[in-house]
């Protein structure tokens, strides 16, 4: 008889096999893992396709970039347009920062405080200013340029559309508004003057603005206390941190929301970023607040005749919490909604029949048509600002 294998050499030749198997699994579904996050990881960091797509999309140019992002805080390519903009042809475009593509290009956008252009315009091309800051602060003076009259002299009949914050642009880029969301849902009564000893909180950090608002809330102090956080006071608080927020909902009745420029149209993300207070914004600013934000929430400047009619109301809101409470009715009703301008630029490329006659004069309608004023301490009242007229 032929000798008998010993169970115990069978088992181990089948544990071994097992182990074997085992490992053969970890090793395969470890490659898979490695292969799926190399497949993810490239979409994820892939650029969208600068070509134009050759679907009859209008291409719209980023010539230069937007304080330093080449997608303008848009998007690259055709998919921001079919996410933010309503159906239509305000879907019907596609952007890119490919400067090689600029003879297909069907517009070029260009923000003007970092300025540059192309070396050749192309038949029906249209050429887009762009800016979202107003005339005193529109150029870029720490690269040594020009100052705004001698930059915008230099651009007459270069641009054919306009994108700025102003209601006059051909596609109004605006930092925003509120618009409600469920206007019809009750109104839970809570009392925000409750606890608060401080009357009124600013946070600001730069002092010489062409809107010399530090002049008005000085002003403002010879009859109301205001508490000034950051460079321009005495206090210190992060700005914008859950604690600044805290303390402000806790302490303050009124927070200052005051424009660096007074200027026509111009509403900055201040009167927005103030809204999520539970204190009263006190606003300033060249423009009509009735259209972005919801009636009776904000408290605007130019309703008083000077800094004292301003304060003796405040001081009358400061004594009745009915009054104070009214202000606060919008909560729960409204949402922030932005416009970044892209929706209207592309319908407006989509409606142009022929090239549009371009802007004659740029320096006339951004900034002498802007009527741009400040604070005069010594009138107590708003001038036009005379070093932009």
């Amino acid at each position: 008889m032929g000798s008998t294998i010993p169970s115990t050499y069978i088992m181990e030749k089948i544990g071994l096999k097992r182990y074997k198997c085992q490992l053969y699994i970890v090793f395969t579904l470890l490659l898979l893992i490695i292969s799926l996050y190399f497949v993810l990881f490239q979409k994820a960091n892939m650029k969208p396709n600068l070509e134009p797509s050759g679907s009859g999309l209008k291409l719209i140019l980023f010539w230069n970039t937007f304080y330093g992002n080449e997608e303008y805080y848009w998007g690259l390519g055709h998919e921001a347009f079919k996410k933010n903009c309503p159906t239509g042809l305000a879907q019907n475009c596609e952007t890119s920062s490919d400067k090689k593509l600029l003879k297909k290009a069907d517009a070029i956008v260009m923000f003007t405080r970092q300025f540059s252009k192309p070396h050749v315009k192309y038949q029906n091309q249209q050429w887009v200013f762009f800016n979202v800051e107003p005339p005193p602060h529109s150029f870029d003076s720490s690269d040594n340029m020009p100052n705004v009259p001698q930059r915008l002299s230099e651009l007459k009949n270069v641009f054919d559309l306009t994108m700025t914050y102003r209601l006059d642009s051909d596609a109004i880029r605006t930092y925003g508004q509120m618009v409600p969301f469920n206007s019809s849902a009750p109104h839970n009564f809570h009392n925000y003057a409750e606890g608060k000893e401080k009357l009124i909180a600013w946070f600001v950090s730069h002092c010489d603005t062409s809107s010399n608002r530090m002049a008005y809330v000085d002003d403002l102090k010879q009859h109301v206390d205001v508490d000034i956080y950051g460079d321009c006071g005495d206090l210190k608080c992060p700005r914008f941190s859950d604690e600044c927020n805290d303390m402000v909902n806790k302490k303050y009745k009124f927070v200052l929301a005051l424009e660096n420029a007074i200027c026509r149209d111009y509403i900055s993300e201040k009167v927005f970023n103030s809204l999520k207070l539970d204190a009263v914004p006190i606003v300033m600013g060249g423009g009509n607040y009735s259209n972005v934000v919801p009636t009776h929430s904000v408290i605007n400047i130019a309703d008083y005749l000077s800094p004292k009619a301003l304060a003796d109301y405040l001081k009358i809101l400061d004594k009745n919490d009915t009054l104070y409470n009214g202000y606060f009715t919008w909560k729960g009703k409204f949402e922030f909604r932005d416009r970044p301008g892209f929706c209207d630029l592309c319908m407006k490329l989509n409606h142009l029949s022929q090239s549009k006659t371009p802007y004659k004069n740029m320096y006339n309608w951004y900034v002498r048509d802007a009527k741009c004023r400040r604070w005069n301490s010594q009138a107590q009242e708003w001038s036009i600002d005379e070093g932009l007229t």
